[in-house]
């Protein structure tokens, strides 16, 4: 499996059942890739992000304690690492189905 399909996935794997912010998911994915013996970058993984975004695999959202907005669009510069994210239904299909690569 080539490595960017690697880190997309466990980028999935990691937003796959609750909203969670940047850092946490910045945290798993360097957990779970140096654990395989490769190194990421946090630039990386905004892309991902960014890129499941754009294929309708997953969501931004901003989240306060009584509500949680979606970001339109695609997040931003430093947006990026202030929203939380969330797959889609067709995102959590795939990982459910096992279809990631």
């Amino acid at each position: 499996m080539p490595e960017h399909t690697l880190i997309r996935d466990i980028v999935m794997d990691a937003i796959a059942n609750d909203y969670e912010d940047f850092t946490t998911i910045l945290q798993e994915v360097t957990t779970c890739t140096r654990e395989r013996g490769l190194r990421i970058e946090r630039e990386e993984v905004a892309a991902i992000l960014v890129g499941l975004i754009n294929n309708g695999l997953a969501k931004a959202y901003r989240l306060s304690a009584c509500s949680q907005i979606e970001v339109e669009g695609r997040p931003e510069g430093r947006v990026i690492e202030e929203c939380y994210y969330l797959l889609t239904a067709e995102g959590t299909e795939l990982v459910e189905r096992g279809e990631l690569n």
